[in-house]
């Protein structure tokens, strides 16, 4: 699965822009309709989880995914991608926050966060492989080489689907057995926006998702395109390097992690993430063309895959430590939501900097919008009860 992705991922918004001829502006919103799709889709997907097995949704999810790819790969126009992503949306509903619920069930609570850690470590390896890999098969206007990226990754997914399905058959939830009742659970598929404490914690993690990841998947790679002089290859090697700090550095910063309060361990990934797009300015400067600006990009990109090793098990921890257990569905759900609304909300503002014709008009404001989100997230610290802000003091 993670192979698959690392092939297409970087290349969303490249594809539709040189392969199918979409201006910038359009790209971009053509995939915001996977986030918006996601954002709707997400209270019922967490009330179906939490009454079903996660690793059936899961698998259910992943073959949507791949009817969503082959789709999209030969999606000619603008609403035929659009409709492509849909599908991409409803499975992204599911995917993401069935699999936190599952990690979550399975792991031992002292072993939680590097459960969270090792699963996010393994699927940026391959990643990385499929981005590198993706790299030398994309030709920027050659629409053949991406449709080749997208079957594959339809392919990959499919796979993946089988091996979730048959590999978790028989495994016992080792850590906590919801009954029937607690299943169908109180409050109905809006719980969590009833709780404070969880919404305040979606506050803060919304614009780090939207100034960060959004920009991440669309905005970047648009931006090197179009003002760096970067090539297909180019971008492949950076999220490749972004994909391989990540399986290097990973279990090694976990241990760290564990030692920090999370509001301030989000505060740093704000912080971090703004350096990282002001380097991608300084790799766009004309006098910078060639290797040192292909290295710049480079590091970007790995500097900020260094600080998703911090984001990734913090944020993960923190969907489900503050949830109700019986309605973890509904929790997770809520973060994957907030997940697609930066990939509904990210693309169209990238979309719209990057076309603006100045270098300077992307990666300024997302930079102080990404920085000034560390902000809530320092504030976060004073309201999140213990369980949530000390790993050591997590209950499951």
């Amino acid at each position: 699965m993670a192979f698959g992705e690392g092939l297409t991922l970087p290349y969303l918004m490249v594809y539709l822009h040189f392969g199918r001829g979409l201006p910038l502006w359009l790209a971009g919103l053509v995939v915001s309709v996977a986030g918006a799709t996601s954002l709707a889709c997400s209270a019922p997907a967490g009330a179906i989880i939490d009454r079903i097995r996660p690793v059936h949704g899961h698998a259910i999810g992943l073959v949507v995914y791949a009817v969503s790819v082959v789709a999209l790969a030969f999606s000619g126009s603008a609403p035929l991608a659009a409709a492509s992503l849909v599908l991409g949306g409803v499975s992204g509903a599911i995917i993401w926050p069935a699999r936190s619920v599952l990690i979550y069930s399975v792991a031992e609570p002292e072993r939680r966060t590097k459960s969270f850690a090792a699963q996010f470590a393994v699927l940026n390896a391959g990643i990385g492989l499929g981005g590198l890999v993706g790299g030398q098969i994309v030709h920027l206007h050659q629409v053949g080489t991406y449709q080749v990226a997208f079957l594959t990754d339809a392919v990959m997914l499919c796979v993946a689907a089988v091996v979730f399905e048959v590999g978790f058959r028989r495994l016992p939830r080792l850590v906590e057995e919801v009954s029937d009742d607690e299943k169908a659970g109180g409050g109905g598929m809006f719980q969590p926006l009833r709780d404070g404490v969880f919404m305040r914690y979606m506050a803060v993690y919304l614009p780090i998702a939207f100034f960060g990841y959004g920009q991440l998947d669309g905005g970047w790679a648009a931006y090197v395109t179009q003002y760096a002089g970067a090539t297909a290859r180019v971008v492949g090697f950076a999220f490749a390097a972004n994909t391989g700090v990540i399986v290097l550095s990973q279990m090694f910063v976990v241990r760290y992690v564990e030692r920090f309060r999370r509001s301030r361990a989000l505060a740093l990934v704000s912080v971090v993430w703004s350096v990282c797009w002001l380097i991608t300015l300084v790799a766009a400067a004309p006098a910078l063309r060639g290797l040192v600006a292909d290295g710049l990009m480079v590091l970007s990109l790995g500097l900020f895959g260094l600080a998703e090793t911090v984001f990734q098990p913090v944020t993960s921890m923190l969907s489900n430590d503050l949830a109700v257990p019986e309605q973890r569905g509904r929790y997770n759900a809520f973060t994957s939501a907030a997940w697609g609304a930066s990939g509904m909300v990210g693309p169209p503002i990238a979309g719209v900097l990057v076309g603006l014709g100045s270098a300077l008009a992307w990666p300024i404001p997302v930079a102080a919008a990404c920085a000034a989100s560390g902000l809530g997230a320092l504030r976060l610290g004073s309201i999140l009860p213990k369980r949530a802000e000390f790993t050591e003091v997590a209950e499951p």
